[in-house]
């Protein structure tokens, strides 16, 4: 959406940056061989090939899988066979908790990571332990303004927010900002927007929100996170 329109911002990375920035990853990992996997739409697509073109190891399959996940034992075998130290998957949770489970029956060892659309695969504690996630938020992150923000949702709803959760959050912090700052004024609200660098930067609990001229973040990336007992756990020095 992002470049579209000079009235288009958003407060999420996106997925062509958070390609590159998985790919790197993987690589501080010391992985070598990956299998790419992605679900056939904008998404994934964009996700998968952002991954591939950055990976400086070998990428021994490119493939597109059902987003269904009907096609997880064949994916996981081809893995196995080709002796994948990683499995990297840019679509969402459903294919996402079909192929690890496939993981687990083939015993596949190789690490499975994925991007923000794999947060959901912690409905599946046993399929999911282990997996890498780059997710937009954690509510294990141990940052003094995220764990704020956790107990003041987990006291409202009762439960622990997710992703969406602060993402919109941050959103309507920044919209209340430019209009204490501009007044009801289109115009004004949104070169106000625009007008937000590091310097001038509004904090969210997702990080620091300031824009570069598409309408993009800057410098905004995901937490690393590891599921761990059905949770999303930042891995240590990741970023």
């Amino acid at each position: 959406l992002t470049g579209i329109s000079p009235w288009v911002f958003r407060v999420i990375s996106s997925d062509s940056a958070n390609g590159v920035d998985l790919a790197r990853f993987a690589e501080r990992l010391g992985k070598r061989r990956a299998y790419v996997l992605y679900e056939n739409d904008a998404y994934g697509r964009g996700l998968g090939d952002a991954f591939r073109r950055t990976f400086k190891g070998q990428i021994i399959g490119f493939d597109p899988f059902d987003s269904e996940g009907r096609d997880a034992d064949v994916m996981t075998a081809y893995a196995a066979a080709q002796r994948a130290d990683l499995v990297f998957v840019a679509g969402t949770e459903r294919s996402g908790i079909a192929l690890l489970r496939a993981a687990r029956t083939a015993g596949l060892s190789a690490d499975f990571l994925g991007g923000d659309g794999w947060t959901g695969v912690v409905a599946d504690p046993a399929a999911a332990e282990g997996a890498l996630i780059g997710a937009p938020f954690s509510a294990r992150d141990p940052r003094p303004e995220a764990q704020r923000f956790v107990e003041a949702f987990r006291t409202k709803y009762g439960v622990e927010p997710d992703g969406n959760a602060a993402l919109a959050y941050d959103a309507v912090t920044v919209m209340a900002a430019a209009l204490r700052a501009s007044g009801p004024d289109r115009a004004k609200i949104r070169d106000w927007l625009a007008s937000r660098t590091t310097r001038s930067a509004v904090a969210g609990v997702t990080g620091s929100i300031a824009f570069q001229l598409s309408g993009d973040p800057i410098g905004k990336t995901f937490v690393m996170t590891r599921v761990r007992n059905g949770q999303l756990v930042p891995v240590e020095g990741a970023q």
